[in-house]
Parts: structure tokens; sequence; C-alpha cells
């Protein structure tokens, strides 16, 4: 039920968002929940199950990030673009 419920607010997000790359989910949630998400296709017949927009859905990437330090690594990068000048403070 956690998944069906997951995936719907994804799919919710992606219509209010409209992530023409695709969107990336992460987390230890996502992490444990990845053989699920993937093989048992809960997730993606909640994700898509928006009405008219339901093919544009189908089509979008969803990505899994198992990597546990990903937000300290994109910290990482982007202090280092900052100090060698690449990125300006926002």
């Amino acid at each position: 039920m956690f998944v069906e419920i997951y995936g719907g607010v994804c799919g919710d997000f992606s219509t209010l968002m409209m992530p023409y790359g695709g969107i990336y989910i992460l987390g230890g949630i996502s992490v444990a929940l990845e053989p699920i998400i993937v093989n048992k296709r809960i997730f993606m017949k909640a994700y898509a199950d928006k009405g008219w927009i339901k093919p544009f859905l189908e089509q979008m990437s969803i990505m899994i990030i198992t990597v546990h330090d990903i937000a300290i690594r994109g910290l990482r990068e982007y202090c280092r673009r900052l100090v060698e000048g690449e990125e300006k403070m926002k």
C-alpha cells in the first residue's frame, strides 16, 4: 500500500513540475523499496494513473539513486565550483 501511495505522490509531483529530463528518487526508503518499485509495477501504475496526462507520465524516466551520500557529493561539487569561480553564490 505504501508503494502505491508513494507512486501516486511522485506522479502528482511530476504533473505539477513537468520534469522533462525525468525524476530522481533518492533516500533510504527508495533504496529499501527498490526491488518492489522496479519489479512489481504497483508504483508505476499509481504514478501514471493521472487521466489525460497518463501517456506523458508513462514516457518519463524514473531513476532511483542508491548512493547513500549523494547530497554530500553534490555539496562538495558545488563548493569546488564556487572556489574555482565556476559557480556564483545565489
